[in-house]
């Protein structure tokens, strides 16, 4: 591997498949996870977040380090990750939408999945026929391909018209609470901001949200934690999608200089250049000897 800090992004830690997740991918199982640890410690260093993020600010780095960071704030990741992680002696971050962690609404991405594992997409193509789609497209790239809030609201009438509070209030069960998130707080993890509701805000389709998105999840940070995030980390983040506003948006509101903007990019990052971009590595469904090859290959 080439010297830099190697920033791997997770979602879940899991055991449990259900309607809302299956389909979707980002969920490992525990051991599969740790053998990915184990894997990468042979030949390169495991530091936190803090420790990665300190050697990058500071110039410092000389070798190849590897951090941790998980996004939407999912429960497996306190239950699963954190003994795990524990045991390598490190602390990672996690990534959280304020809706998600609230209880305020359920990930539209996961209304949708649960839709198409229950035979109801056939309703929402008929309704999304007025917003442009075609039949034969699929719903998941023709719903973020054309991103907007009618579409969102399409998406969720036909969830509430078709689930029970039950079930909607239960299918929470997926994210973490305030008081688990507060359990990673006090085991060192960095908290930081991943927007309310996990628009694609860093797309041409939705970078009008951009700001009220990320203000709305801070206020929440800040009331439900007393806790300022300076990581805004963009949602999906898809390269070849970003919006040639996106650096301008950033820029506009991080003008205190103290925010820093975390993409994917599948991308080692090296010392410093005085650019507050952090880039992370997407992990796919690999085995540990398929990640350790993809690392070595960036």
């Amino acid at each position: 591997m080439k010297k830099g800090w190697y920033i791997l992004n997770y979602h879940d830690i899991s055991w449990e498949e259900n309607d809302f997740t299956r389909g979707i991918g980002g969920t490992f199982s525990p051991d599969i996870f740790n053998n990915h640890l184990q894997s990468i410690s042979k030949i390169a260093k495991l530091v936190s977040i803090d420790v990665g993020f300190n050697h990058w600010k500071n110039g410092t780095i000389s070798h190849p380090m590897v951090s941790i960071w998980f996004d939407d704030g999912f429960a497996g990741v306190r239950k699963y990750a954190l003994p795990i992680l524990n045991n390598y002696s490190i602390n990672a971050a996690v990534s959280i939408n304020s809706a998600f962690t609230s209880r305020e609404d359920m990930f539209w991405r996961f209304k949708l999945s649960y839709l198409n594992n229950n035979d109801l997409l056939r309703i929402l193509r008929s309704k999304l026929k007025k917003v442009g789609y075609r039949n034969g497209e699929l719903v998941k790239d023709f719903t973020l391909n054309n991103f907007n809030i009618n579409i969102i609201n399409e998406i969720d009438e036909v969830y509430q018209e078709n689930t029970s509070n039950e079930l909607r209030n239960d299918s929470f069960r997926i994210f973490d609470k305030p008081s688990g998130i507060l359990k990673l707080i006090e085991n060192g993890w960095l908290i930081a901001n991943h927007s309310k509701s996990h628009f694609p805000i860093g797309e041409e389709n939705g970078i009008s949200f951009f700001e009220t998105e990320f203000k709305d999840c801070q206020k929440y940070l800040e009331n439900k934690f007393n806790l300022h995030s300076k990581f805004l980390v963009l949602p999906f983040d898809r390269k070849e999608y970003r919006s040639t506003k996106l650096i301008k948006k950033f820029n506009e509101f991080n003008a205190q200089n103290d925010k820093y903007l975390v993409l994917v990019g599948n991308e080692i990052n090296n010392n410093f250049d005085g650019n507050n971009i952090i880039k992370r590595i997407s992990v796919s469904n690999y085995t540990s000897r398929d990640l350790i090859k993809h690392l070595k290959s960036i």
